[in-house]
């Protein structure tokens, strides 16, 4: 598994917040920006929203914590959803994280109809959706103008 570089993410306070609070029973996000996540330059950056399920002290100084939690959305056209698992350091706003692809629902649509069309949404993606005059149409729709996000190429021949 892939460790990508977090060059800056949240303050302790943000952590803690996001970490404690809920809303609608909903956990906050936090945002890192992480280096290298799609590109062959090492130093590109990408904004990745997460919401942290688990974190705890590294070493005890306050300073140091390991967390897990999952992908929510960030900046780039592909997302890249899944469980992350880290290590992190709020006195610097620098750290590690792993990306793993095993989140349930990956591929999911939700399909539903509206009074004149039908909508389809690719669900953990933010903004990927598109509409149709059937169910069909919509999820071919949504497939042909978000295939990046399914992990495919489409060609005409």
């Amino acid at each position: 598994m892939t460790q990508y570089k977090i060059v800056n993410g949240p303050s302790k306070h943000d952590l803690d917040i996001a970490f404690i609070n809920r809303i609608n029973g909903k956990r906050l996000p936090v945002e890192f920006w992480v280096e290298g996540l799609y590109s062959t330059n090492p130093n590109e950056r990408t904004n990745v929203c997460a919401v942290i399920n688990s974190l705890s002290w590294e070493d005890g100084s306050g300073e140091s914590w390991n967390f897990e939690g999952y992908v929510t959305c960030h900046d780039k056209e592909v997302m890249y959803p899944g469980k992350i698992k880290g290590q992190y350091w709020t006195s610097s706003r620098e750290g590690i994280m792993t990306i793993s692809q095993e989140v349930d629902g990956l591929n999911t649509i939700i399909v539903s109809k509206r009074s004149d069309d039908y909508h389809a949404q690719l669900a953990h993606y933010c903004g990927a959706w598109d509409c149709g005059k059937t169910a069909d149409e919509a999820i071919g729709a949504l497939i042909r103008t978000h295939s990046k996000k399914f992990g495919i190429k489409l060609e005409s021949s």
